[in-house]
């Protein structure tokens, strides 16, 4: 399950990176 968890923690961390960078756009 650890192979299976670590794309999914990557995946949250790049929404959120994504929502910061919508965020440095948008100010």
């Amino acid at each position: 399950m650890d192979k299976e968890g670590s794309p999914f923690w990557l995946l949250r961390h790049f929404e959120r990176l994504l929502c910061q960078l919508f965020l440095t756009f948008s100010g």
